[in-house]
């Protein structure tokens, strides 16, 4: 297995800045599939024995409420939960590659800690309620949380999660860490700078979200949007070279957010313009709150 690790790094070593520039033009050319299937093969290659989809089941669901809105899982104060903490829930046999890499039946988010390995949570997704409900036995799965050990993730692009035209980083970033997820490194989109302690060889996962799409057309020097594309896009290939150097796994966002039993926007984001000048200009990739958080700190 060690000898298989070392292979696999010096495979990314080589092929990791090959594989960058493929993920651009596939996102320049999304008319070509090929490319998209290409670039989809070789991050699973990559990925290996460490991949996020070989997470191993957290929990178990005991028993499930009689409105079928509540559950009572395994995990409790002994296991260091808190509220706030999500799980995808995953059908009883559910394990390794072949498990985690299915749907998800649906979602949990503990509400309260009842004894040392007992919770009651909430069901905040439910894809079929009468066909496939959630039941007693069902697995709980989340990879960027461990009862033991603090689990260190780093976030990378743009997180539009509802389609709005704003980043939800921030948001993220605050989930995450009640949950007790250490999130050592985020993008910010507004100013194009890395906040957090920075990526360390503690970092588990880089996520990866969406990347701004430049078009050709537009020249840099007489485009301030353009501009700051270009200089995200320098930010995100810092990230990921840094995470590639110490052999963090890389996820997209989409699958990672799936695995934690965070809820996703209904119907994707295919239609988010991630050329949108709103993420990088004026009050349209900043949030209301955010305006009136930095109006209250204003000296009169």
């Amino acid at each position: 297995m060690e000898t298989s690790r070392k292979v696999r790094q010096q495979y990314a070593e080589k092929i990791g800045p090959l594989l960058e520039k493929l993920d651009q033009v596939r996102l320049s050319r999304p008319e070509v599939r090929e490319l998209g299937e290409l670039h989809d093969l070789m991050v699973r290659v990559l990925q290996g024995a460490e991949s996020v989809v070989n997470d191993t089941p957290k929990g178990a669901i005991v028993r499930v409420g009689q409105d079928r809105e509540r559950v009572y899982i395994n995990l409790g104060s002994a296991d260091n939960v808190k509220p706030g903490l999500s799980f995808s829930v995953l059908p009883a046999g559910s394990t390794g590659r072949a498990g985690a890499a299915a749907a998800r039946k649906g979602a949990v988010e503990v509400i309260s800690v009842l004894e040392p390995h007992l919770s009651v949570a909430k069901v905040t997704e439910a894809n079929n309620q009468v066909r496939d409900p959630l039941l007693s036995g069902d697995l709980l799965f989340n990879p960027a949380w461990s009862p033991t050990n603090q689990e260190h993730i780093a976030l990378v692009g743009i997180f539009d999660l509802n389609g709005d035209g704003v980043d939800d980083t921030q948001d993220m970033v605050r989930a995450l860490e009640r949950q007790g997820i250490a999130v050592d490194a985020w993008l910010d989109v507004r100013d194009r700078t890395i906040k957090g302690r920075g990526i360390t060889e503690r970092t588990t996962y880089l996520v990866v979200g969406e990347r701004p799409v430049i078009s050709s057309s537009v020249p840099l020097e007489s485009n301030p949007v353009a501009q700051a594309q270009a200089d995200l896009l320098g930010k995100i290939t810092e990230m990921e070279g840094k995470a590639r150097d110490l052999n963090v796994t890389r996820v997209p966002y989409r699958k990672f957010l799936s695995l934690i039993g965070y809820k996703l926007p209904k119907g994707g984001n295919q239609a988010v313009d991630y050329s949108n000048s709103s993420y990088l200009r004026g009050t349209g990739g900043i949030k209301k709150a955010d305006l009136d958080k930095d109006k209250e700190e204003k000296p009169k």
